[in-house]
């Protein structure tokens, strides 16, 4: 056998000799680049783990070079004379590593074999027969080597295991950085080195105002190559200079300079060194056009400025002091600063007494402005309560004063009124008032003032045996008599007033006082966190007194006439329950045991509020009850004469009917109209033909348009009446009830007309009005007599009121029937009939809709 010397271009099984040289390439790359491998995949793993990120930058940067340059030089080791597989290799290696391991013994080298070529000529035809028998055994056998998978050596050339480093490195960074490998790859490739230090020439100030203006601080900044260059922040001034109010203050921070200065005003104020090429300045803005900042020639910021001064407040009365509800003294005022005011207190003097004594009463400061330095003037009426005062009942001068946050004050002009002061009704009350009085308007008098306390001492049956008040009036009697120096005379007149309160309110006055001092106490307990044990004392003590108080209002209440019933109460009129107050207490006992404090805190400060409306909350005097029956009088009226436009709207609204549909009555069910009554139709007489027109074109039995625009007249006079009356009781008379009139005499002239349609619609508005004019009607009644925000008493729980229970509702109503709704229901039931009441104004609905919406509004 020889070999050929022009062999087959395409040997057999050329596929799997060119796989086996790839396997034999990837076994010998593998044992040559495994070093450069490991090093990519602890890289990567690494990278995964967001580990490379985390190191500074400079040994993020060396690491990274140091990787990169390590695996390029193992590529280069392992690549350099790189022996790269050759055909025979791959011959013999699927004739070696490739053979069946089946047990079946292959021939030797098959894919040699069949590259053999016979030595004889090839003429013999036996020779060519058994070499043709030779090549197809050896195909066959060759047929059956496969691909061997590449098995690189690497037990020898790395007996320690160092590549499953990599590996293992990268697995467990795959599986911690899941679902965010690409941002932490772009991170370990990314390193993050300190920028060059070069400091910019930048300027920060911050430009606080006095706190008491209430305006926010102004922020610039000024530097080059800065986005907030020469910009001004927090305080846009519409491109014209600064306004900071007097007496703001400045914060700098230059950063770049070498000696910065400031320029506002005055003389250039040099700033303080704080650290490498960083100034610090905190001064006052005291005046000045111009806010600069420079360093040396270079100005690295500049700004207008206007630097306003705070304006003096002012005060004035708008009307003259008086008495308002409840004995109050009325004071009516305009008082206005540019930055609100601080105090505002009335300074009350005696005429008779030149250069004696100034009472000083504080009062709530009007609202605060919107803060930009306008001065702006709040209109007002302050009201007080200076019946216990000694000169309660004497003429006195007022002056109102008001004071800003800077200090500056005005006074308004003084005007000459009267205190009010309380009106007893109780004798011996009265008479001690009396006393009083006289011996605060002139102290020689107190003599005669003993002779007439130990004249009322001595008759104890007028004041029901009371022992207080027994020793309160010899006390009085005796220190007039023997004491008249001025502090004496200053607490005997206290005493006084004491007792006859007592004797008036049966000592109402004296439990609301110890009400207030609990309620301090324990505030101020809460405030210090003072211990659990003082809490639950003062806790104690503050329901003791408002059960003291609740009882002695309820017994007062109960020996009140009775009050009578409103139809419309206004929509402020509320209710306290001491009950639910009790509850609040028990609830703060909770939470002091729980130690919160803050809940507990917030709390007292609703139960204040409740316990507040019920101290303000007075009986009605008998002046008040017999206005109080005036007004439901007045409230009956109205609403009779509501009931009888109704009446006119639904009679207009059946003859606008009947005039489009004849025979055709108003709605399903209505009641007939006058004259008609019992009338049946008689034999032969269709029922289409009663009620037929009579001569004059009118139904039979109805009234004319102008018999009904008659009746129109007087329901509108009725209400003019009402409407005077009621301008004489509250001193207003509702819009609501004007626009009323308008209506109706829009509804007369229609009548008058026999336009019975366009009569409705004037009527339903005339209606409307009215309804909408009761409540607030009623509330403007209850502000003139003093009772806004007043409720019915006594207190749930303690007694009931006369011709109410306990709980606060009519007499004769059983408690088991009747469902209290709660204020959503009440808004949703409200909703629902105002709705109705549109629609049914509402003409241009169908017919059959418009009579459903009228039976519904008569149940309603």
């Amino acid at each position: 056998m020889t070999t050929p010397k022009h062999p087959s271009p395409r040997p057999p099984l050329a596929g799997r000799l060119a796989l086996a040289r790839w396997s034999l390439l990837a076994e010998r790359l593998w044992e040559r680049l495994w070093p450069a491998l490991t090093l990519a995949f602890l890289f990567l793993g690494l990278a995964f783990l967001d580990v490379l990120p985390r190191l500074p930058g400079w040994l993020h940067l060396g690491l990274l070079a140091t990787l990169g340059l390590a695996v390029i030089a193992c590529v280069i080791v392992a690549l350099r004379r790189f022996p790269w597989p050759s055909h025979d290799e791959a011959r013999t290696l699927l004739e070696t590593r490739g053979a069946p391991g089946d047990g079946r013994s292959p021939y030797h080298r098959p894919l040699t074999a069949l590259m053999d070529q016979p030595a004889r000529p090839g003429g013999d035809a036996f020779a060519a027969g058994l070499w043709q028998a030779h090549r197809e055994r050896m195909l066959a056998a060759a047929r059956r080597l496969s691909v061997p998978f590449p098995a690189p050596r690497m037990a020898g050339r790395d007996p320690l295991g160092v590549r499953a480093v990599g590996v293992l490195v990268l697995v467990v960074g795959v599986a911690v950085g899941w679902g965010d490998l690409g941002q932490r790859l772009a991170g370990g490739v990314d390193p993050t080195l300190p920028q060059p230090t070069v400091t910019p020439l930048t300027a920060d100030l911050w430009i606080t105002p006095p706190a008491y203006t209430g305006r926010p601080p102004i922020t610039l900044s000024a530097g080059r190559g800065t986005a907030a260059a020469g910009s001004a922040v927090a305080a846009p001034q519409a491109g014209g200079p600064l306004r900071v109010p007097e007496g703001s203050t400045i914060v700098a921070l230059v950063h770049g300079a070498d000696e910065p200065v400031l320029e506002a005003g005055g003389m250039p104020v040099p700033f303080e060194r704080i650290g490498d090429g960083s100034h610090r300045l905190e001064a006052a803005l005291a005046g000045g056009s111009r806010l600069a900042i420079t360093d040396g020639r270079r100005q690295i910021g500049d700004w207008p400025l206007a630097v306003v001064p705070d304006m003096p407040p002012t005060v004035r009365f708008t009307e003259e002091p008086g008495e308002a509800a409840r004995t109050r003294l009325r004071l009516p005022y305009a008082a206005g600063d540019d930055y609100g005011i601080e105090t505002f207190v009335v300074q009350i003097v005696r005429p008779d007494r030149p250069g004696g004594e100034t009472v000083e009463v504080a009062l709530d400061p009007p609202p605060q402005p919107r803060g930009d330095g306008a001065p702006t003037e709040q209109a007002g009426v302050a009201t007080l309560d200076l019946t216990p005062h000694p000169w309660a009942g004497l003429p006195v001068t007022v002056r109102l004063k008001v004071t800003d946050a800077a200090g500056q004050s005005a006074l308004s002009d003084p005007l000459d009124t009267l205190l009010p002061e309380r009106r007893f009704q109780h004798p011996v009350a009265a008479a001690i008032a009396a006393v009083r009085k006289e011996v605060a308007r002139d102290p020689t008098t107190a003599p005669a003032a003993s002779a007439v306390l130990d004249r009322l001492h001595r008759e104890p049956q007028a004041f029901d045996g009371d022992p207080v008040v027994y020793l309160g009036l010899r006390i009085a009697a005796n220190r007039l008599y023997h004491d008249r120096a001025e502090a004496a005379v200053a607490g005997v007149l206290d005493l006084l007033w004491d007792l006859a309160v007592r004797l008036e309110d049966g000592g109402l006055t004296m439990a609301g006082r110890d009400l207030e001092r609990a309620e301090d106490a324990l505030r101020e307990a809460l405030e210090n966190d003072a211990s659990d044990a003082e809490i639950e004392r003062l806790l104690n003590e503050l329901q003791q007194a408002l059960e003291r108080y609740t009882e002695m209002l309820a017994q007062m209440m109960q020996a009140m006439p009775q009050m009578p019933m409103m139809g419309q109460m206004p929509p402020d009129m509320q209710t306290i329950d001491p009950g639910q107050m009790r509850d609040m207490l028990d609830r703060m006992r909770e939470m002091n045991e729980l130690g919160s404090r803050e809940a507990a805190r917030s709390m007292l400060d609703e139960l204040s509020r409740m316990m507040e409306a019920m101290r303000n909350m007075q009986p009605m005097s008998p002046d008040q009850m017999q206005q109080m029956q005036e007004a439901q009088e007045l409230m009956r009226d109205l609403q009779r004469l509501a009931r009888e436009q109704e009446r006119m709207l639904e009679e207009s609204f059946s003859r606008g009917e009947e005039d489009r549909q004849p025979g055709r009555l108003p709605f399903p069910g209505a009641p007939p109209q006058p004259g008609q009554q019992g009338q049946q139709p008689q034999q032969g007489q269709q029922p289409g033909q009663q009620g037929q027109r009579g001569q004059q074109g009118q139904p039979q039995g109805q009234p004319s348009g102008q018999d009904m625009a008659q009746a129109q007249q007087d329901l509108r006079m009725q209400l003019g009446d009402l409407m005077r009356r009621m301008g004489e009781m509250a001193g207003e008379v509702p819009e609501n009830l004007g626009e009323a009139e308008m209506a109706m005499r829009n509804a007369e002239g229609a009548l008058q007309g026999d336009q019975f349609g366009d009569a409705a619609d004037a009527q339903g508005q005339a209606l409307e009005a009215m309804r909408q004019g009761m409540g607030q009607a009623m509330q403007q009644m209850m502000q003139a007599m003093g009772m806004q925000g007043m409720m019915p008493m006594p207190m749930p729980g303690r007694g009931a009121a006369p011709g109410r229970d306990p709980l606060g509702r009519r007499n004769g109503v059983d408690p088991g029937t009747t469902k209290v709704p709660t204020e959503p229901e009440e808004k949703r039931a409200r909703e629902l009939l105002d709705e109705l009441r549109r629609r049914a104004s509402d003409r241009e609905r169908p017919a059959p809709e418009l009579d459903y919406l009228h039976r519904l509004l008569r149940q309603f």
